[in-house]
């Protein structure tokens, strides 16, 4: 749903210009190829472990302290 969630806001809708993918997995290049195909920006932020090299290597990226998600989750 995150892919889908992306193309249909960058591409179908064109409602932004950037995404920002927090995740590190191989699965999202394809939409992220797309995305950039029409022009758009994708980023990902990910910690430091469990990252692709494929996808570090395909996007610009950031780099997030372990504990960022944890000490800034929302406590829905």
């Amino acid at each position: 749903m995150i892919a889908i969630d992306m193309l249909n806001l960058c591409v179908l809708r064109d409602e932004c210009d950037c995404c920002i993918l927090i995740s590190g997995d191989t699965d999202f290049i394809h939409s992220a190829e797309i995305i950039k195909s029409y022009g758009k920006e994708v980023f990902s932020a990910f910690i430091p472990r469990g990252y692709s090299t494929e996808l570090r290597d395909k996007l610009r990226f950031f780099v997030m302290k372990e504990d960022f998600l944890r000490d800034n989750s929302l406590n829905v």
